[in-house]
């Protein structure tokens, strides 16, 4: 069993492996479709469809924080 404090590996945590796996197949993709939009929108509003149940610029804010917290956990 792996302690609380030691390091999440993609060995011993199979959502890591999961996101690993996603990001190594699709997140440069991902990467370059975000920062192709950010380019394109400078100076613009952008307006999001509307999904029922779905908050998407909140969804977008979670992604961020939740990545900002990974980002300052990395070794």
């Amino acid at each position: 069993m792996v302690s609380d404090t030691s390091p999440i590996t993609i060995q011993n945590d199979l959502q890591l492996l999961l996101f690993m796996r996603l990001w190594t197949s699709r997140g440069e993709l991902a990467l370059s479709t975000v920062s192709d939009f950010v380019n394109k929108s400078a100076g613009r509003q952008i307006e999001l469809p509307e999904i029922p149940n779905r908050n998407l610029k909140s969804e977008l804010s979670e992604m961020r924080d939740n990545l900002s917290t990974l980002l300052r956990r990395l070794e």
